[in-house]
């Protein structure tokens, strides 16, 4: 049975600058809109939203043509700040090859048997922020 049609005027309005609670509270709707009617979305400021998997690993293969290089977009919107600084050095907006160097360099902290000798500690550590925030009556999530 095919899945039922979804409404053309989600994907049409699609912001993500402009995202609206009822999108926050669910956005699934809007997405599967978008992957039926936009799946390459081109959005008011320019920058293109990718829905389909196929086009996002695209993207991803291809930093000839797609840098993940932010320092022109980050820089009126974060100034001189610490924030631009973390947004522009993280590995996360980083092409090859400084992201595959480090990436080669960070991988073997996240193995299944590094992340597992860490579980303990994690829990540990969650325990005690959860019974403080217990005993305070509320905490920031």
């Amino acid at each position: 049975m095919p899945a039922p049609a979804t409404d053309k005027t989600l994907a049409d309005a699609f912001d993500l600058a402009g995202v609206t609670p009822e999108f926050l509270a669910d956005p699934y709707p809007v997405y599967a809109a978008l992957r039926e009617h936009a799946p390459v979305k081109q959005l008011p400021d320019g920058s293109v939203f990718l829905t389909g998997y196929a086009d996002c690993m695209a993207v991803y293969k291809d930093p000839a043509r797609f840098l993940s290089d932010k320092k022109q977009a980050f820089r009126p919107v974060f100034g001189d700040s610490a924030l631009y600084e973390h947004h522009t050095t993280s590995l996360v907006f980083n092409d090859p090859p400084l992201h595959t160097r480090v990436r080669r360099l960070l991988a073997p902290a996240f193995t299944p048997r590094a992340l597992a000798a860490l579980r303990s500690r994690v829990e540990a550590f969650v325990d005690c922020m959860l019974d403080e925030a217990e005993d305070k009556g509320k905490f920031d999530l």
